[in-house]
């Protein structure tokens, strides 16, 4: 991961106290898993997308890339209805205390799942 991808915990340390930089770490990290779904896709298919665009062939490159968004964004939906669900008792692992970050959770989850509509870049 790059720097640049943890930023987000650089800033978020200046205002949060450490309890609650525990909870948002903890909180990103299992968000985060959502995102090795999406990463797998995109490492499957990429070959094929490879050949398309050697191949000169948009039609079968927009047909490829309409799949790879359906592929992405209905498990990832699935995986933040789970967060919604279950996302305290998912958090209740890390600690008793961390339970508190659910709408956090649900949050960064929503975040992926914007990702994952907007399908493989």
């Amino acid at each position: 991961m790059t720097s640049l991808a943890r930023f987000d915990h650089t800033i978020a340390g200046f205002f949060l106290p450490p309890e609650d930089m525990a909870v948002y770490s903890a909180c990103f990290r299992t968000a985060n898993m959502i995102s090795f779904g999406l990463y797998a896709i995109n490492a499957i298919l990429s070959p094929q997308a490879s050949h398309l665009i050697a191949n000169k062939n948009a039609a079968g490159l927009q047909s490829l890339v309409a799949r790879a968004t359906q592929l992405r964004f209905w498990p990832s939906l699935a995986a933040v209805a789970v967060l919604a669900v279950a996302g305290s008792q998912i958090l209740h692992v890390f600690g008793p205390d961390f339970a508190r970050g659910q709408l956090t959770l649900v949050i960064l989850g929503v975040s992926q799942l914007v990702i994952a509509a907007a399908g493989p870049v």
